[in-house]
């Protein structure tokens, strides 16, 4: 449920992370913050 709602906030801001990767031209560590959450050090 979270998550949803988390989504649908970017989504009614126009956040999108391909932009955010091609305006900045950069790439993240993980693919997603799910799998950067499990590999990274708390």
């Amino acid at each position: 449920m979270i998550t949803r709602a988390v989504t649908m906030t970017a989504e009614e801001l126009g956040f999108s992370r391909a932009k955010a990767q091609r305006e900045l031209d950069r790439q993240q560590r993980h693919p997603s913050w799910r799998q950067g959450f499990k590999e990274e050090p708390v």
